[in-house]
């Protein structure tokens, strides 16, 4: 056999193996897709990589390339913010990552919108709060939790009132009737219709002792009791009695 002739068989050998390989790849692409294409009952697309399955009434999420990213777990997943997203099973609520790592599982009545990374929560007609990791900062134990301003949020629980900081420490046990707004690091209670005075860390600067305390005006405000009235310090010191 000659040089030409050896030639022209590797090359029609070579065609041959090429177009064997191509068929390949192409049947398994084929049966990749009607592989995918039937293990769910629809599958609809959600961005340009990814697409939201369903199968026997739950969803999930695939890749573009069809591989499952979050299984078919869930009645219903919310869009994903920042790579998580709320999900259903059921009426509970719980948050899954865009990958199925679940953050927190299916234990909420209600989920909050998260901002600036924290979202509250409901379970159980109660009232607690979680960050975006779906770590509880505060437990669901509150009937309410007021928005945080300076770094604390009011508490009501069992109608009293209480403080809580951002990452969850009571400052304030839920003792009180009503607390006031801080003005200058401190602010007036009500326990049992007395007032007192608190500063921002809990602590208890004036007992509730008194009927009334008037706004402090360099330190010193007068306060009502049974007794009359008398000048105290922002500290609760009585510094004199009052003729008015």
């Amino acid at each position: 056999m000659t040089n030409q002739q050896d030639f022209v068989l590797l090359y029609y050998n070579m065609r041959i193996l090429f177009f064997i390989t191509g068929f390949i790849f192409f049947a398994s692409s084929l049966y990749s897709q009607g592989k995918t294409d039937q293990e769910f009952d629809a599958i609809i697309p959600y961005t340009k990589d990814l697409s939201w399955t369903y199968k026997n009434g739950k969803k999930g999420l695939i890749d573009k390339s069809g591989n499952v990213l979050v299984p078919n777990l869930y009645t219903e997943i919310d869009a994903f913010v920042n790579g998580a997203a709320i999900c259903y099973k059921g009426k509970k609520m719980g948050i899954v990552t865009i990958v199925g790592k679940e953050l927190t599982s299916n234990e909420y009545n209600f989920i909050e919108p998260f901002n600036k990374g924290i979202a509250f929560t409901k379970k159980k007609g109660n009232k607690g709060l979680i960050d975006a990791s779906g770590r509880v900062i505060i437990p669901n134990d509150y009937d309410e939790i007021s928005d945080f301003k300076n770094g604390i949020a009011y508490t009501i629980k069992d109608g009293k009132t209480g403080i809580v900081d951002f990452s969850g420490k009571i400052l304030v046990p839920n003792d009180y009737d009503y607390i006031g707004e801080f003005k200058n690091g401190v602010a007036f209670t009500v326990w049992k219709k007395q007032i007192g005075l608190i500063d921002i860390t809990g602590k208890v600067l004036i007992p509730n002792i008194y009927d009334t305390i008037e706004e402090f005006n360099n330190g010193v405000a007068k306060a009502h009791n049974s007794d009359g009235v008398v000048i105290i310090s922002i500290s609760g010191k009585v510094l004199g009695k009052s003729n008015k």
